[in-house]
């Protein structure tokens, strides 16, 4: 691929994120105290998304909001790395 393919792909995408995130609602699964905040597509009918915030809520717990959530992980076994080669 050259370079100004490339780059032509590149905006494209870029311009589909931009886009995609002009599509999305956020959603506070938490109490007013304790915000836990999602983005949820808006492009999904209100009753899907009533029952997505309710499901959401189910398992708020599942989630984790801040480090201290997953502190007692072992990064032997949970890594995430950002490649920027």
């Amino acid at each position: 691929m050259e370079k100004n393919e490339w780059e032509k792909d590149l905006m494209e995408e870029f311009t589909r994120l931009v886009q995609q995130s002009e599509e999305l609602e956020t959603v506070n699964i938490g109490t007013r105290e304790d915000k836990k905040e999602l983005k949820i597509r808006i492009l999904i009918t209100s009753s899907e998304t009533k029952d997505l915030i309710a499901l959401l809520r189910e398992y708020v717990d599942v989630f984790a909001w801040s480090y201290a959530d997953i502190s007692s992980l072992d990064t032997d076994i949970v890594v995430h790395k950002i490649s920027l080669t």
